[in-house]
Protein backbone atom coordinates (compact mmCIF):
# COMPACT_ATOMS: atom_id res chain seq x y z
CA UNK A 1 0.00 0.00 0.00
CA UNK A 2 1.16 3.67 -0.97
CA UNK A 3 0.32 7.05 -0.92
CA UNK A 4 1.27 10.49 -2.56
CA UNK A 5 2.64 13.33 -0.83
CA UNK A 6 2.10 16.53 -2.87
CA UNK A 7 5.48 19.21 -2.41
CA UNK A 8 5.10 22.88 -3.18
CA UNK A 9 5.12 22.94 -6.80
CA UNK A 10 2.38 20.27 -6.98
CA UNK A 11 4.96 17.57 -7.73
CA UNK A 12 4.03 14.08 -6.63
CA UNK A 13 6.05 11.43 -4.34
CA UNK A 14 4.73 8.43 -3.66
CA UNK A 15 5.89 5.88 -0.52
CA UNK A 16 5.28 2.94 1.25
CA UNK A 17 2.52 3.31 3.67
CA UNK A 18 3.85 2.83 7.48
CA UNK A 19 0.46 0.81 8.17
CA UNK A 20 1.75 -1.46 5.32
CA UNK A 21 5.07 -1.73 6.80
CA UNK A 22 3.82 -2.71 10.23
CA UNK A 23 1.87 -5.53 8.53
CA UNK A 24 4.37 -6.88 6.57
CA UNK A 25 6.66 -6.20 9.99
CA UNK A 26 4.10 -8.05 12.30
CA UNK A 27 4.50 -11.65 9.69
CA UNK A 28 7.86 -11.99 10.54
CA UNK A 29 8.26 -14.12 7.35
CA UNK A 30 10.39 -12.14 6.05
CA UNK A 31 14.56 -13.01 6.67
CA UNK A 32 15.49 -9.95 7.48
CA UNK A 33 12.55 -9.39 9.95
CA UNK A 34 12.92 -12.21 11.54
CA UNK A 35 17.06 -11.00 12.35
CA UNK A 36 15.68 -8.24 13.69
CA UNK A 37 12.75 -8.80 15.42
CA UNK A 38 13.70 -8.09 18.83
CA UNK A 39 14.37 -4.35 18.12
CA UNK A 40 11.48 -3.97 15.39
CA UNK A 41 8.73 -5.05 17.34
CA UNK A 42 10.09 -2.35 20.08
CA UNK A 43 9.79 0.36 17.69
CA UNK A 44 6.73 -0.48 15.96
CA UNK A 45 5.02 -1.29 19.44
CA UNK A 46 5.67 1.39 20.78
CA UNK A 47 5.65 3.85 18.15
CA UNK A 48 9.60 5.04 19.29
CA UNK A 49 11.76 6.93 16.45
CA UNK A 50 15.15 6.16 18.13
CA UNK A 51 17.11 3.32 20.05
CA UNK A 52 20.36 4.50 20.78
CA UNK A 53 22.73 2.38 18.81
CA UNK A 54 19.76 0.62 17.46
CA UNK A 55 17.44 2.14 15.57
CA UNK A 56 17.49 5.62 14.14
CA UNK A 57 13.77 6.79 12.60
CA UNK A 58 14.10 5.88 9.26
CA UNK A 59 10.86 3.92 9.00
CA UNK A 60 9.19 7.88 9.81
CA UNK A 61 8.78 10.19 6.85
CA UNK A 62 10.49 13.27 9.12
CA UNK A 63 9.35 16.64 7.87
CA UNK A 64 12.83 17.75 7.15
CA UNK A 65 12.74 14.52 4.10
CA UNK A 66 9.71 16.66 2.76
CA UNK A 67 11.59 20.01 3.11
CA UNK A 68 14.21 18.65 1.44
CA UNK A 69 12.30 16.96 -1.10
CA UNK A 70 10.71 20.38 -1.39
CA UNK A 71 13.52 22.64 -1.83
CA UNK A 72 14.99 19.99 -4.57
CA UNK A 73 11.93 19.89 -6.70
CA UNK A 74 12.70 23.49 -7.01
CA UNK A 75 16.73 23.12 -7.85
CA UNK A 76 17.22 23.54 -11.16
CA UNK A 77 17.65 19.66 -12.61
CA UNK A 78 20.72 20.35 -14.03
CA UNK A 79 22.53 20.63 -10.95
CA UNK A 80 22.15 16.93 -11.05
CA UNK A 81 22.74 16.27 -14.68
CA UNK A 82 25.88 13.16 -14.68
CA UNK A 83 26.70 14.14 -11.47
CA UNK A 84 27.03 12.00 -8.25
CA UNK A 85 24.37 11.78 -5.09
CA UNK A 86 24.65 10.21 -2.08
CA UNK A 87 21.83 11.13 0.86
CA UNK A 88 22.88 10.17 4.04
CA UNK A 89 20.68 9.48 6.19
CA UNK A 90 18.27 8.82 3.56
CA UNK A 91 15.30 6.54 5.50
CA UNK A 92 12.38 6.99 3.35
CA UNK A 93 14.38 8.23 0.35
CA UNK A 94 13.79 10.61 -2.39
CA UNK A 95 13.62 9.62 -6.12
CA UNK A 96 16.89 10.30 -7.66
CA UNK A 97 18.68 9.36 -11.14
CA UNK A 98 21.72 7.88 -9.39
CA UNK A 99 21.59 8.34 -5.98
CA UNK A 100 23.46 6.07 -3.45
CA UNK A 101 21.21 5.47 -0.32
CA UNK A 102 23.15 4.93 3.05
CA UNK A 103 20.91 4.16 6.35
CA UNK A 104 21.85 3.12 9.80
CA UNK A 105 19.41 0.15 9.40
CA UNK A 106 19.18 -2.28 6.74
CA UNK A 107 15.69 -3.04 7.47
CA UNK A 108 14.58 0.49 6.74
CA UNK A 109 16.42 0.19 3.66
CA UNK A 110 14.88 -3.08 2.89
CA UNK A 111 11.08 -2.01 3.88
CA UNK A 112 11.09 1.35 3.29
CA UNK A 113 13.63 3.08 1.07
CA UNK A 114 14.14 0.52 -1.44
CA UNK A 115 10.27 0.58 -2.05
CA UNK A 116 9.91 4.32 -1.93
CA UNK A 117 12.73 4.60 -4.45
CA UNK A 118 10.93 1.87 -6.93
CA UNK A 119 7.65 3.53 -6.60
CA UNK A 120 9.37 7.07 -7.45
CA UNK A 121 10.76 5.74 -10.83
CA UNK A 122 9.95 2.06 -12.24
CA UNK A 123 6.80 1.36 -10.49
CA UNK A 124 4.85 4.42 -10.22
CA UNK A 125 0.95 3.98 -9.81
CA UNK A 126 -0.87 5.42 -12.69
CA UNK A 127 -3.54 8.06 -12.12
CA UNK A 128 -6.57 5.81 -12.10
CA UNK A 129 -4.78 3.58 -9.56
CA UNK A 130 -4.71 6.28 -6.91
CA UNK A 131 -8.19 6.55 -4.63
CA UNK A 132 -9.30 9.98 -3.60
CA UNK A 133 -7.61 9.54 -0.46
CA UNK A 134 -4.16 9.90 -1.74
CA UNK A 135 -3.63 5.73 -1.28
CA UNK A 136 -3.05 2.95 -3.86
CA UNK A 137 -1.99 -0.48 -4.27
CA UNK A 138 1.29 -1.47 -5.65
CA UNK A 139 3.68 -4.36 -5.96
CA UNK A 140 6.81 -3.45 -5.54
CA UNK A 141 9.09 -6.73 -6.93
CA UNK A 142 13.15 -5.59 -5.46
CA UNK A 143 14.10 -7.45 -8.28
CA UNK A 144 13.83 -4.51 -10.35
CA UNK A 145 16.41 -2.55 -8.45
CA UNK A 146 18.64 -3.81 -11.12
CA UNK A 147 17.23 -1.61 -13.46
CA UNK A 148 18.07 1.40 -11.16
CA UNK A 149 21.20 3.15 -11.44
CA UNK A 150 20.89 2.99 -7.03
CA UNK A 151 22.74 1.73 -4.65
CA UNK A 152 22.07 1.24 -1.03
CA UNK A 153 24.09 1.07 1.81
CA UNK A 154 23.61 0.31 5.60
CA UNK A 155 25.60 1.13 9.19
CA UNK A 156 27.71 3.40 11.29
CA UNK A 157 29.13 6.27 9.03
CA UNK A 158 32.54 5.14 10.59
CA UNK A 159 32.38 2.30 8.32
CA UNK A 160 30.82 4.10 4.91
CA UNK A 161 33.48 4.52 2.43
CA UNK A 162 36.04 4.10 4.70
CA UNK A 163 39.08 3.83 2.22
CA UNK A 164 37.38 6.73 0.17
CA UNK A 165 37.17 5.25 -3.24
CA UNK A 166 33.77 6.55 -3.48
CA UNK A 167 33.51 9.79 -4.44
CA UNK A 168 30.31 12.23 -5.03
CA UNK A 169 29.74 15.69 -6.49
CA UNK A 170 26.93 16.07 -4.01
CA UNK A 171 25.91 15.18 -0.53
CA UNK A 172 22.56 15.30 0.65
CA UNK A 173 21.41 14.89 4.35
CA UNK A 174 18.90 16.47 6.79
CA UNK A 175 18.15 16.10 10.45
CA UNK A 176 20.27 12.90 10.48
CA UNK A 177 22.33 13.87 13.84
CA UNK A 178 20.85 12.45 17.09
CA UNK A 179 23.34 12.62 19.29
CA UNK A 180 26.60 14.29 20.56
CA UNK A 181 28.89 11.09 19.66
CA UNK A 182 27.81 11.12 15.95
CA UNK A 183 29.16 14.76 14.95
CA UNK A 184 32.32 13.40 14.16
CA UNK A 185 31.35 10.54 12.15
CA UNK A 186 28.91 12.49 10.00
CA UNK A 187 31.76 15.04 9.50
CA UNK A 188 33.98 12.40 8.50
CA UNK A 189 32.39 10.14 6.04
CA UNK A 190 31.21 14.14 4.23
CA UNK A 191 35.22 14.55 4.13
CA UNK A 192 36.36 11.62 2.54
CA UNK A 193 33.25 11.09 0.37
CA UNK A 194 32.96 14.68 -1.45
CA UNK A 195 34.82 15.24 -4.70
CA UNK A 196 36.69 18.92 -4.68
CA UNK A 197 34.30 21.22 -5.84
CA UNK A 198 31.45 19.06 -4.23
CA UNK A 199 28.57 20.28 -2.57
CA UNK A 200 26.33 19.46 0.21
Amino acid sequence: MGECILLNNKSILYRRCLADVKLMAAGKEDEYIAKDSQWLDQVMLENTDLIDGVYEGGFKTWECSLDLANYLSECDDSIFVNKRVLELGCGSALPGSHVDFQDYNELVIKLVTMPNTLINTLSKPETNEIDSKGLFEVDVDLKALDNLHASFYSGDWATLNENGTEQYDVILTSETIYSCETHQKLHDVMKRSLRPNGNM
